[in-house]
């Protein structure tokens, strides 16, 4: 996990995940999935169930970091 002018990244051959506090890109295959910190548990929740385990941890670590950093 790095962080680049204030964005949060993960890369690696699979994935990326970018954040900034505010904004959590998932960028997976030829897949991208986009929302805001703002939106309701339930909802991130929902969308992280549709990624494959790994991403979705990955993506949890991401907003854990941005959200304490910020």
């Amino acid at each position: 996990m790095g962080r680049e002018m204030g964005l949060t990244i993960v890369r690696n051959n699979d994935y990326e995940v970018i954040c900034d506090g505010k904004i959590v890109v998932i960028n997976w295959g030829n897949r991208v999935t986009v929302f805001r910190l703002s939106t309701p548990e339930e909802e991130i929740n929902k969308r992280l169930s549709l990624l494959p385990d790994e991403i979705a941890l990955t993506v949890r670590e991401v907003i854990k970091e941005a959200t304490s950093s910020s």
